[in-house]
């Protein structure tokens, strides 16, 4: 089933920060979306329990840009709170910082996406995730979907493919 895609954004920040780097509100979309693709290819299952949309500059969880919007294309400063996107939320819940629990198999798949594409800028992982050919492209380009929800099975053979290139 996954975690909320605001946890997940949290570990990246966790990340960032040990490697003393400075994540954008848009860095960190990318960065949910290319782990929750990445895990859905290697482990089949879902990283994310909610769903990635299909907006102008590519895939977007929706709640994590409610949560991170205040900070437009500066660096995020602090890690998501529940109450920055869940306006339901009151008293000390809503200052309760978005966690969730991964197994080891997930653990491994946000630190490697980490690693490998936690150096590029907003741009660059924009351009990656909404290139021709990818799910982006597939639901809001070819099926005019803004706003539609990218279903997993998408992202999975996606990923899956990408794997498959990478291996010849």
């Amino acid at each position: 089933m996954g975690i909320h895609s605001t946890a997940v954004a949290n570990r990246f920040l966790e990340h960032a920060e040990k490697a003393e780097r400075k994540l954008t509100q848009m860095q960190l979309q990318k960065l949910v979306y290319i782990a929750h693709g990445w895990n859905l290819a290697i482990n089949d299952r879902a990283l994310t329990e909610d769903h990635p949309i299909a907006w102008d500059y590519g895939p977007v969880y929706r709640a994590l840009w409610k949560a991170l919007r205040r900070y437009g294309s500066s660096p995020v400063t602090e890690k998501v709170k529940i109450g920055d996107f869940d306006t339901s939320a009151t008293g000390r819940r809503a200052n309760e910082i978005s966690t969730g629990s991964l197994e080891k198999p997930e653990t491994a798949v946000v630190n490697k996406v980490f690693e490998v594409y936690g150096k590029y800028e907003a741009f660059q992982l924009s351009a990656i995730t909404h290139a021709e050919g990818t799910p982006w492209d597939e639901v809001f380009v070819k099926n005019g979907g803004k706003d539609s929800v990218i279903p997993n099975k998408l992202i999975k053979d996606h990923f899956y493919e990408l794997a498959e290139q990478r291996a010849r």
